[in-house]
């Protein structure tokens, strides 16, 4: 049983996040799965989320600059 006050250490603002962007996020960051599993996760194939990440990360990355 987890504690109320724990909480994930993936922030993010999701202004400008695709729900699927996001979620390909969590994915790989929070659930450490590779490429080809966060494809079957989400239903993809392994290059599409490989190429959801990928965005998502260049998102995250162009707004904490």
């Amino acid at each position: 049983m987890s504690s109320p006050d724990q909480s994930t250490p993936l922030k993010l603002d999701l202004k400008g996040f695709t729900a699927k962007q996001y979620a390909a996020l969590i994915i790989k960051e929070e659930l450490k799965l590779t490429h080809g599993q966060g494809g079957i996760k989400m239903g993809t194939n392994r290059e599409t989320f490989a190429r959801l990440y990928r965005r998502a990360k260049l998102k995250e990355n162009a707004k904490s600059m």
